[in-house]
């Protein structure tokens, strides 16, 4: 598993032991790609720093707006998350319930 994105989100991965790959780093070909950004930021990271090969591989765990950008790369496979966690900026995380996954990747995550 891989991290895309060092943010609030993708840094409590990190604190966990998983790798992160950061915008100007190439994204390995290992599946799972967990993609940590704002909805805002998916194309981009789609467009420059994952493969379109490795789309289907991408576990993406934004809120609801990313079906229209899921729509427009027609990927239609995709692992998809809500995760269950507070990450307060430079706090520890903490959690009360589990996070819920369904795709290709969901036993992974």
């Amino acid at each position: 598993m891989v991290i895309v994105g060092a943010g609030r989100v993708g840094s409590v991965f990190v604190r966990a032991g998983v790798s992160v790959v950061h915008r100007s780093e190439v994204v390995p070909v290992d599946a799972p790609i967990v993609l940590c950004s704002q909805v805002t930021h998916v194309d981009d990271a789609l467009g420059r720093w994952i493969s379109p090969a490795c789309h289907s591989d991408v576990v993406f765990v934004q809120n609801g707006a990313i079906q229209p950008v899921l729509a427009r790369w027609n990927i239609r496979d995709a692992t998809q998350g809500i995760l269950w966690f507070a990450a307060p900026g430079g706090g520890e995380w903490s959690t009360n319930r589990a996070s819920l996954f369904r795709g290709k990747h969901a036993e992974a995550m």
